[in-house]
Parts: C-alpha cells; sequence; structure tokens
C-alpha cells in the first residue's frame, strides 16, 4: 500500500518517461518547436481568453520577459508567437542564442558544469502572462533550453524549499513544476490531460 501511495504521489504531476532510444519524453528537441497551434487559451476563472481588436486581424504577441533571456531571444519568439482575438495560441520557440544565460539553478549540482541554459517560466502577453498550467493543483509546465545534455539536481531551502532533480536533453526540455506542497519540486514531464494555458493577471 506504501508503495502505491508513493507511485501515485510521483505521477501527481505526470512525470518524463524514458523512450526506447533513452532519451526522457520531456526532450522535445534541438530545432525550432511547437508548443500552441491554434488552442484555446482561458482565463483564471475558467472562461475563454478574448479581447476586442483595435483593428481588423490583430493579435496580440506572445513572449518572454526580455530580462529573462535576452532580447533577441524574446524578440525571436514574439516574432513566431500570438494569440487571436478569439483566444487562439500559437506558440513556437526557436534555437535560442545562449551568450547570456539565466542562472536559476546556480545553488544547485550541476552536471556538466559549463552548460548553458535557459528556463522559460512564464510568456508576456498584454494584459497578463500566459502558461501552461492544471488548474487548481499547483502543477504548471516551464520550457528550458540547454546548449549540451546535462542533469541539474539537488535540493536547496529557502522561501520555498525546492527539490530539482532535471535530466537535460540539448535543446528544449519540459518541465513539470509542483508547487501544491511545501516544498516545489521540478521535474522532467511532458503534461497530460487537464492542463491548458491560461492568461493571469
Amino acid at each position: 500500500i506504501a508503495a502505491l501511495i508513493a507511485l501515485c504521489a510521483f505521477w501527481s504531476c505526470d512525470s518524463g518517461r524514458d523512450d526506447d532510444d533513452g532519451s526522457p519524453s520531456s526532450a522535445l528537441g534541438d530545432k525550432e518547436i511547437m508548443l500552441a497551434s491554434g488552442e484555446q487559451v482561458y482565463n483564471e476563472d475558467s472562461t475563454f481568453y478574448t479581447f476586442t481588436p483595435s483593428f481588423p486581424g490583430e493579435k496580440k504577441t506572445v513572449g518572454p520577459k526580455s530580462g529573462d533571456v535576452g532580447p533577441g531571444n524574446a524578440a525571436a519568439v514574439a516574432a513566431l508567437s500570438s494569440i487571436d482575438e478569439y483566444g487562439k495560441l500559437t506558440l513556437k520557440l526557436p534555437v535560442f542564442d545562449l551568450v547570456a544565460f539565466n542562472e536559476t539553478w546556480a545553488g544547485f549540482t550541476i552536471d556538466p558544469p559549463d552548460v548553458k541554459y535557459i528556463l522559460l517560466e512564464k510568456f508576456e502577453v498584454a494584459g497578463g502572462s500566459a502558461l501552461l498550467k492544471r488548474n487548481s493543483t499547483g502543477c504548471e509546465v516551464n520550457y528550458m533550453y540547454a546548449d549540451k545534455d546535462a542533469r541539474i539536481y539537488g535540493n536547496e531551502e529557502g522561501t520555498p524549499p525546492m527539490s530539482v532533480d532535471l535530466i537535460l536533453k540539448q535543446g528544449w526540455n519540459s518541465v513539470i513544476v509542483d508547487r501544491s506542497g511545501s516544498t516545489w519540486t521540478y521535474k522532467p514531464g511532458i503534461p497530460g490531460d487537464g492542463y491548458r494555458w491560461v492568461v493571469d493577471d
């Protein structure tokens, strides 16, 4: 029974399972990837996200914060991504330039230590931020780009405490973030049923 409970807890937000070739399913590839193609975006209250266009065919751009990923990377995402007036999202991620990279995991073990990476938590859109999440569970999806295969892991006491165990393949990777407990956990994974794109204020 204890083993079954532990297994259920492990899969609570979905996790990365290895494919036959040994690559985790959370590895999305090292080329331009499509995260959403005409997918409906929701408001926090579960209603459809829409807006009244100022001109026919107006779309709102979607992209990461320039300060998080560098202006060139942010502009590259914004050039490929948008939400139309009906709340339909197109979101593409290109190959990133990692000359400058964030140090989100500087307090954890990084192997190899010279890997360069960028973490995308949310995407800016006029009127809020867009992210893929499972409503009311504290589970969200982040995306990481790495310039080589790597592992980032460890535990860090803080506010809140964090537990990280990420197996990254070169290129884009999907990360499941579980903020439902007292310790936030980060692990590789592909979101399953119940996840949807939400714009928060």
